[in-house]
């Protein structure tokens, strides 16, 4: 690998590649995806087919992931006579180089003797899962030899069961991996917790939901096939767009969190400018906002002060503003965020106040204003003191966006990911 090229990997722009991905992935600008929780995120083109996540955060976690396959049971499989029992009751027999319809049947074939094959059972799950993380192949085979039939406890259970069954039978380990991707639950938060699958058929991505347990169809009709969980509440699973995706990776090495549908037009008003030298993305810290006067507020906390007039926020706290002086010449967006992250801490105790952003270390990257709603991207350690946090961070940081008068919305984002989707895994 030549010099250049490794300063490039060290740069942590936003279309960063991991080392795992470097003969797949073709080093382009990345083509924007608009998803339903997430905002715009980033993809990049396989020379394999299709598309792939190029955040900084996908492939810090695909890393991560590639260190800890032992934990979740998908190490190569040990040929066991169990093993070799379940291979036959299935009765698939797959080529060395099985064609796109090989593929296609093989996986409608599989999930249609899961879905007669199995029995919801919390226990019976928990015995095949031992205490790997994840049901080792040979596990289930055991399972099944001793109770002829298999067990499930949840949507990740049914997942876990197909993508092993897979590679029982030899489906090409580059082509599938277990998907996780984000919906709106009945609170109306943003949660990370569905988990399916995702398969490859040709150069096409397809997303399954085993949870659904219907047939795939045959390959002349080949869809992805989901259900319509907790659309009640919002658009529903983002099936499409999976912020995870863990798979083994075969000969061909495919490790990467893949685009399961058609690529979709991105907004043409939205910009990246990409540095041709580096790959690095460049940053705007400073959007055309105006102020009223020369003063702004920031938001700090009197904790458990459930007195006075109007409502609380966090577990029973109340909203204090601290006026602030904008130096002339200086953007008040900008200068407010920066002056909340870098010295907030201070301005809180001086009021005997509290700040949930105090032991977090974050900088604004880049500010956008897309009509009436302002893009708030920041960088660094994000560290808050618990569920309280939660919405005592999103009024601070909302409130210092809107109360510009031509700002109506905001979305933030922490090192690339939405924060509502990053507080709820706190």
């Amino acid at each position: 690998m030549s010099e250049p090229f490794k300063r490039f990997l060290n740069t942590g722009g936003l279309i960063l590649v991991v080392a795992v991905l470097l003969t797949n992935i073709c080093l382009a600008a990345p083509l924007l995806q608009e998803t339903l929780y997430e905002g715009l995120v980033p993809y990049a083109h396989t020379a394999s087919g299709g598309l792939v996540r190029a955040d900084q955060k996908t492939q810090q976690e695909i890393r991560r992931f590639r260190g800890r396959l032992e934990r979740f049971g998908i190490q190569p499989i040990v040929e066991t006579k169990a093993v070799q029992r379940l291979r036959a009751t299935i009765g698939m027999r797959l080529s060395p180089d099985p064609s796109p319809e090989e593929v296609w049947e093989t996986a409608r074939k599989v999930l249609n003797w899961l879905y007669s094959n199995i029995a919801p059972g919390q226990q019976g799950y928990r015995d095949m899962m031992g205490k790997a993380g994840w049901p080792k192949a040979e596990r289930i085979a055991n399972y099944w030899n001793r109770n002829g039939k298999l067990a499930w406890a949840a949507c990740f259970s049914k997942a876990h069961l197909v993508f092993q069954i897979f590679r029982i039978v030899g489906l090409p380990l580059d082509d599938f991996g277990i998907a996780s991707a984000h919906y709106k639950n009945a609170e109306g938060r943003v949660t990370p917790t569905h988990v399916y699958l995702g398969l490859r058929v040709g150069k096409e991505w397809f997303y399954i939901d085993p949870g659904t347990e219907r047939d795939l169809g045959p390959f002349a009709q080949r869809s992805s096939v989901g259900g319509p969980l907790m659309r009640q509440y919002g658009p529903g699973v983002d099936y499409e767009h999976p912020y995870s995706f863990r798979t083994v990776g075969g000969p061909g090495r495919f490790i990467g969190v893949p685009l399961l549908g058609k690529p979709a037009k991105a907004d043409s008003a939205i910009k990246i400018v990409q540095s041709k030298s580096t790959g690095s993305v460049s940053t705007q810290v400073s959007v055309p906002t105006r102020v009223d006067s020369d003063m702004a507020s920031l938001t700090f906390f009197k904790l458990d002060d459930g007195k006075g007039e109007g409502g609380t926020i966090g577990c029973g706290d109340r909203e204090k503003l601290v006026k602030v002086k904008i130096p002339k010449g200086r953007e008040p967006l900008g200068f407010t965020l920066n002056l909340l992250l870098r010295h907030g801490k201070a301005l809180a105790e001086q009021h005997g106040l509290y700040h949930p952003l105090a032991y977090s270390h974050l900088k604004v990257a880049r500010l956008t204003l897309q009509g009436a709603e302002a893009v708030v991207e920041l960088r660094g350690r994000f560290v808050i003191g618990g569920v309280c946090d939660t919405p005592r961070v999103m009024v601070q940081l909302e409130q210092a966006a809107l109360q510009f008068p031509q700002i109506n919305n905001v979305r933030i984002y922490i090192n690339d990911v939405i924060i509502s989707a990053l507080l709820d895994q706190r």
